[in-house]
């Protein structure tokens, strides 16, 4: 497993962190699995690298990847996987270490744990399971200064130079992060209290934006097309990055709607959005 020299972490810096991906697809070309859930940006990166995706489908209850496919899929290609993606589902990283251990019990490919969608950390970890830890302060991240990302890593990598100040870039990470944290708070105590319990994910899974289940896919067109109609906005990722069987994957993309909880959308937004919900699943009920 390919190391830096001296075996220590290291801070990458980049304008984006599809950069930052780039600079591992690079260095470690060949085939490797991915999450059929994860975002346009990580296949196009992989692509454009010369790397060849495999695609592995989640587990509904946890949102993360499923670990028996996971597992066939390292047993079926073996020394042929150059590498394997982990991405934190809506910003929850909590069972990437689960995932991790089968990796290594049956791979010596590199492991990206990517958290693009979480809150950004920027404190140096002690030590790191995966081969790089990845975050990103882009647009509609969680901390979204427009630009930027960041890993830490033990792999020896070159990753482009940035033209902006490395340590005033952290620290306003640093700044943003308790409004950031505040603000999506009280936009999901909003929707926590005022929209029922069957249509709801794990608080875990609520961090990047709060996602709901509608019961269908028609009832989710609805909410939807209304919620534009009133002149507000929502989102529904992710769909399926291929044509292939991942029946999880697909149903959850067809039901999922994820709704605005940054500084986008103020709290009377949020309980206009609860109202325009619950008056549909209301009509649907009595349907």
């Amino acid at each position: 497993m390919p190391k830096t020299n001296d075996e220590q972490i290291r801070l990458f810096v980049a304008d984006r962190a599809c950069h930052i991906l780039s600079s591992v697809h690079e260095s470690f070309p060949g085939k490797w699995i991915i999450p059929v859930n994860c975002c346009e940006d990580v296949l196009e990166t992989l692509v454009t690298s010369n790397c060849t995706p495999i695609f592995v489908d989640i587990d509904e209850k946890t949102m993360q990847v499923d670990q028996d496919e996971l597992t066939s899929l390292l047993v079926r290609y073996g020394s042929e996987i150059r590498g394997i993606i982990l991405i934190a589902t809506y910003g929850d990283f909590s069972r990437n270490e689960e995932a991790i251990s089968v990796i290594r019990k049956n791979s010596e490919g590199i492991i990206i744990d990517d958290r693009c969608l979480s809150p950004p950390i920027i404190s140096k970890p002690k030590s790191i399971s995966s081969d790089l830890i990845l975050y990103s302060t882009g647009k509609t991240k969680y901390c979204d200064l427009g630009f930027g990302g960041f890993a830490y890593s033990n792999l020896d990598i070159n990753v482009p130079i940035v033209d902006f100040e490395v340590s005033s870039y952290l620290e306003k990470i640093n700044q943003s992060i308790p409004s950031i944290d505040s603000h999506k708070e009280k936009l999901n105590s909003i929707y926590n209290s005022l929209l029922p319990e069957y249509i709801k994910f794990p608080e875990s899974l609520n961090q990047w934006r709060y996602n709901i289940l509608a019961p269908d896919n028609l009832t989710r067109d609805s909410i939807v097309n209304e919620i534009f109609n009133r002149g507000k906005f929502c989102s529904s990722h992710y769909l399926p990055l291929s044509d292939g069987a991942f029946p999880r994957s697909t149903r959850i993309s067809r039901q999922i709607i994820n709704l605005f909880n940054d500084f986008h959308f103020t709290e009377d937004d949020a309980i206009l959005i609860c109202k325009i919900i619950n008056s549909i699943l209301d009509e649907t009920a009595v349907e």
